[in-house]
């Protein structure tokens, strides 16, 4: 999170799918998927920008 590593899983052989509870926070979210040392996959995501107003 934002250049910070936040938390680390690891999953079980054969499980696809891991589970975080993070906290917001504006900026960017990445996460990454290791085969052993190797870099497999990897997501980003990012805030849009300030918020400017609410609309209901």
């Amino acid at each position: 999170m934002n250049g910070k590593i936040i938390a680390e899983q690891n999953l079980e052989k054969g499980s696809i799918i891991g589970t975080f509870k993070v906290p917001y926070t504006a900026g960017k979210l990445v996460g990454r998927c290791y085969d052993g040392d190797k870099e497999v996959a990897s997501q980003t995501l990012t805030t849009a920008g300030k918020p400017v107003a609410i609309r209901l």
